[in-house]
C-alpha cells in the first residue's frame, strides 16, 4: 500500500479522537441519559437548590437535539440544503430506515451512505449506475449499452457473471423495499427522497445478494400537499431529456402521484466503417403511485411503472486504440421492457409494528451484436431474455420508541422464472465448412430457469447501559433452483439438436448471522465493530453441453470491520471511519475458453479483501457544503487454479475492484438565488479479468454546474466528464493478445430547466 494514501485517514481518526474533548453540552445525538438529567434538576428543586445557569442551559440543549427532534417528527434532514434547529443552526443530521428502524445515520453501527433529495437534484445523479459518485469503495461499470447487465462493485464484490446472463449480483438494489434482479437495475431516477447505500454483508436483513451491500432508493410518498417538479435538459451529443411528476390529494385521506420521464442521446462513440452512432440511446417510462391512510394507524401504498429502453448494443473498442471509435459491419440493438408493480402495506400500533411489502417485476430484453468485432461480416452475437419476479416479505417489529430493546422478526418469498437464449450466427467471413457452418447457420442454447427462495430472520438490539449496545441477528434461507437446457443448430430452415436436452435441478441452505456491538464515548462519538455473513448463490450456466459440468458454487464470505463515527461543531462537520476484512470463499469468476469461443461460470477456491474506508460532511455555513470521502481497498486470490487454461492465478487482484475511490465535491447556494457546483471522482488501477493482463491506469473526472434559483425555477449549466478523460469501463480478451473495451462517457455539456411549486 501506498504511504500517502494513509494520509487523509489517518488525518481524520486524529481529528475524531480529538472530538472526545468536546462540551457535552454541544452533543447532538440523541441523549440517553436525559432522563437522569431532568431527575437530577427536580431533586435539585425539591431540595431547595437552584439549579445554576450551565445546567439548565445542557438541559435545554439536550432537549432541543436535532437528531430528536427529527425522531419525533419523522423528517429527514436535507445535507445539502440542511434543516436548522431551534437555535438556527444548520445541521447534517439524516434520518436512514436501512436497517428497519428509523435512526440517525451517525447511531447506525455500519457503513451507511446517505444521498439526500436536494443533494440528489443538486449533482444531477439520474440512474441507480451513478450512485457510486460519492460513496467510497463503490464502482459501477457499464458492458456496453447503459441498460445492459451494469456491473456494481463494492468493497471488491461484484456481479459481473451476468455478462454470461447467469449468477446473481453481489450488490441488492432496492426500490421502495421491493428487491430488483440486477439486471433491471437501470431506471430513470426523479422524486427521490433518500438513497442509502449500505457497505458490507447485509445478509441478516436483505439475505442473497448482498454480501458486497445493499442499495435502498426510497421515492417520495404522496401525501396532502400538492406538487409538481417538470425537468428539461439539453446537452451535447443530441442528449434530450423531460421529466414530469405530479402529486396531490384525491380526498383527505387518499393521495396520488404520477410521473413520466423521456431520454434521448447520441451517444460517445462512433462506428466509423458504417458512419453511424454506435451507442445512441432512447428510453422513457411513467410511474404512479396511490397512498391511502384510513386511520392513524395504517399506511396504504400501492404503486405501478413501465420503461422501455432502445439501445446501441454492446460495442468492442481496443483498448490501444481510440476510445470512442470502433469499426463494426453491423450496427446492432438492445431492446428493453420492464414493468413492475408493489403494494406496501404498515401497521403502527402502541407495541408492535407491521410491514407487507409485496412485489412483482417483469423484464425481457432482445439484444443483437457485432461478436466478432470487426469490420468482417464473420459472426452476429443474439440474446433473448424473460424475467418475472414475485417477492412478498412480512416484518413484525417493535415500535420506535421501545426502551432498551427492539426487536424484529420476518419472513420472505421470491420466485423468479426466467428464460434466456443466447447464440450466434454466421456471416461469410466466419464460415467453417468442414465443420458443417455455413453462412447463415446459427447455433443457440436455451434454458427456462425456476428459482424459489425461502427465508426467516430476526434481528435483536439490546442498550445494556447507556452508553452499550449488544446486536446479534440471524436469517434462515433455503434455495431450491432447476434449469431445463436444449442447444439448437439452425441452417436453411432446419434445426438440429447437437447434444441432447437435459434437465437439472438442486437446493441449498445457509445461516447468515451477523453480531454487532457499539459504545459511545461521548454522546458525539461512537465506535462499533460486527461480524456478519454474506452469500450470493450457486445456479446453473447454459453454455455447458454437460448437465455434469452445468453447475457452478455458491460464493459466500465473513466479514470483520471497526469504525467510528463522529459529529462536531454543532452537528456542522461529521467524520466517519472504517477498517475491514472480509475472506470470500468460492469467489465466482467468468471463464473464457478460448478455443470454443465461450464464456463460462469458475470457483475460486479463496480470496481475501480489506479495505479502509472514510466519509467527510461538513457545512461551515447555511450556503457552503462540503464532502470528501475516500476508499482503499486491496483484493487478491489466496487459491485459484483457472480450470480452463490450468493457470494459477493465486496473488492476483479481483477484476473491477479499484485499489482505491475518492471524492470531492464543493457547493455554494446564495439565498439571492446563485448556485454553483464541482465535483471530482478519482479511481485507481483496476483489472478486467482475473489474469491481470490488461488494467485501467487511474484517472479523474470532474463535473461543475452553475446555475440561478428562483422560488419556484431553476436554470443551469453543467458539464460532465469537463475535461474530457478517456478510460474504459470493461473489456474483453480476445483471445489474440488483444483486449475490446467498452469505453466510459465522455464529455456533456449542457443546460437544464427546473420547476418545482
Amino acid at each position: 500500500m501506498r504511504p500517502y494514501l494513509l494520509t487523509i485517514p489517518a488525518i481524520a481518526l486524529g481529528f475524531s479522537l480529538s472530538a472526545i474533548a468536546l462540551p457535552s453540552a454541544q452533543a447532538q445525538s440523541p441523549p440517553k441519559d436525559l432522563p437522569n438529567l431532568k431527575s437530577q434538576l427536580e431533586e435539585a428543586f425539591q431540595a431547595g437548590q437552584v439549579p445554576s445557569a450551565a445546567a439548565l442551559d445542557q438541559a435545554n440543549d439536550r432537549a432541543q437535539s436535532p437528531a430528536e427532534a427529527q425522531q419525533e417528527s419523522g423528517e429527514v434532514s436535507q445535507s445539502f440544503n440542511a434543516e436548522k434547529t431551534d437555535n438556527n443552526r444548520p445541521t447534517l443530521r439524516i434520518t436512514v430506515t436501512g436497517e428497519k428502524f428509523e435512526d440517525d445515520i451517525q447511531e447506525v453501527a455500519g457503513s451507511v451512505s446517505v444521498i439526500t433529495a436536494q443533494e440528489f437534484k443538486d449533482s444531477g445523479i439520474r440512474s441507480p449506475q451513478e450512485i457510486s459518485r460519492l460513496v467510497p469503495n463503490f464502482s459501477t461499470f457499464a458492458n456496453g449499452p447503459r441498460a445492459n447487465n451494469p456491473v456494481f462493485n463494492i468493497r471488491g464484490l461484484a456481479n459481473d457473471l451476468n455478462i454470461v446472463g447467469v449468477g446473481q449480483s453481489s450488490v441488492g438494489i432496492y426500490i421502495d423495499d421491493v428487491p430488483v434482479d440486477i439486471l433491471a437495475s437501470e431506471t430513470a431516477l426523479y422524486d427521490i427522497e433518500r438513497i442509502e447505500v449500505l457497505r458490507g454483508p447485509q445478509g441478516t436483513l436483505y439475505g442473497r445478494n448482498s454480501q458486497g451491500g445493499v442499495i435502498n432508493i426510497i421515492t417520495t410518498p404522496p401525501d396532502d400537499s400538492t406538487r409538481f417538479n417538470g425537468l428539461v435538459t439539453l446537452g451535447t451529443d443530441d442528449l434530450r431529456e423531460v421529466q414530469l411528476s405530479v402529486s396531490a390529494p384525491l380526498t383527505d385521506n387518499l393521495f396520488f402521484s404520477l410521473g413520466g420521464s423521456y431520454f434521448e442521446t447520441g451517444g460517445f462513440i462512433r462506428n466509423t466503417f458504417l458512419d453511424e452512432d454506435a451507442a445512441a440511446r432512447q428510453d422513457y417510462g411513467f410511474r404512479g403511485q396511490l397512498r391511502w391512510l384510513p386511520s392513524d394507524e395504517w399506511d396504504i401504498r400501492i404503486g405501478a411503472d413501465y420503461e422501455r429502453f432502445d439501445d446501441g448494443s454492446t460495442f468492442g473498442a481496443l483498448i490501444s486504440d481510440e476510445p470512442g471509435e470502433v469499426e463494426e459491419n453491423f450496427l446492432g440493438f438492445n431492446e428493453v421492457d420492464r414493468n413492475a408493480q408493489f403494494a406496501r402495506v404498515r401497521y403502527t400500533g402502541p407495541d408492535v409494528v407491521v410491514t407487507s411489502i409485496s412485489g412483482r417485476r417483469e423484464w425481457s430484453q432482445v439484444n443483437a451484436t457485432d461478436s466478432d468485432f470487426s469490420r468482417f461480416d464473420a459472426s452476429v452475437g443474439l440474446a433473448e431474455v424473460d424475467i418475472v419476479q414475485y417477492s412478498q416479505e412480512l416484518r413484525i417489529q417493535s415500535p420506535k420508541d421501545n426502551g432498551r430493546w427492539r426487536w424484529l422478526v420476518g419472513g420472505f418469498f421470491e420466485r423468479e422464472e426466467s428464460e434466456l437464449e443466447g447464440g450466434i450466427e454466421f456471416g461469410p467471413a466466419g464460415a467453417m465448412p468442414d465443420f458443417g457452418i455455413f453462412p447463415g447457420s446459427a447455433l443457440a442454447n436455451i434454458g427456462e430457469f425456476v428459482d424459489n427462495t425461502y427465508a426467516v430472520f430476526a434481528q435483536t438490539s439490546y442498550d445494556v447501559t447507556e452508553q452499550l449496545t449488544l446486536t446479534a441477528g440471524l436469517r434462515f434461507e433455503h434455495r431450491d433452483f432447476s434449469m431445463d437446457r436444449r442447444s439448437r443448430f439452425t441452417l436453411d430452415g432446419s434445426s438440429t439438436a447437437p447434444v441432447p436436452d437435459y434437465s437439472v435441478e438442486a437446493s441449498e441452505s445457509i445461516l447468515l448471522p451477523k453480531a454487532a456491538i457499539e459504545y459511545r464515548f461521548h454522546p458525539n462519538i461512537l465506535a462499533y465493530g460486527s461480524i456478519s455473513r454474506g452469500y450470493k448463490p450457486g445456479g446453473f450456466n447454459i453454455i455447458s453441453d454437460s448437465p455434469d459440468a452445468a453447475e457452478f458454487d455458491s460464493e459466500t464470505s465473513l466479514n470483520y470491520e471497526v469504525g467510528i463515527k463522529t459529529s462536531w461543531l454543532d452537528d456542522r462537520l461529521t467524520a466517519n471511519l472504517s477498517v475491514f476484512k472480509t475472506d470470500v470463499s468460492e469467489y465466482q469468476i467468468v471463464g473464457f475458453d478460448l478455443p470454443n469461443q465461450v464464456t463460462t461460470v469458475l470457483n475460486a477456491t479463496d480470496a481475501d479483501i480489506w479495505g479502509i474506508e472514510l466519509e467527510l460532511r461538513a457545512k461551515p455555513t447555511d450556503r457552503i457544503d462540503l464532502i470528501a470521502s475516500f476508499g482503499y481497498l486491496n483484493t487478491e486470490f489466496q487459491e485459484f487454479t483457472d480450470a480452463i487454461t490450468g493457470e494459477n492465478l493465486a496473488g492476483n487482484q479481483l477484476p473491477s475492484s479499484p485499489e482505491y475511490t475518492y471524492a470531492l465535491a464543493a457547493q455554494y447556494r446564495d439565498p439571492g438565488g446563485f448556485f454553483g457546483r464541482v465535483e471530482l471522482s478519482g479511481f485507481g488501477t483496476y483489472f478486467f479479468d482475473q489474469s491481470n493482463d490488461a488494467k485501467q491506469d487511474p484517472f479523474v473526472l470532474i463535473n461543475a454546474r452553475i446555475g440561478y434559483e428562483f422560488d419556484d425555477f431553476a436554470l443551469y449549466a453543467y458539464a460532465n466528464n469537463l475535461f474530457d478523460q478517456d478510460y474504459f469501463s470493461s473489456a474483453l480478451n480476445t483471445g489474440t493478445g488483444d483486449f475490446l473495451g467498452s469505453p466510459g462517457d465522455g464529455r456533456v455539456i449542457g443546460v437544464q430547466f427546473r420547476a418545482s411549486f
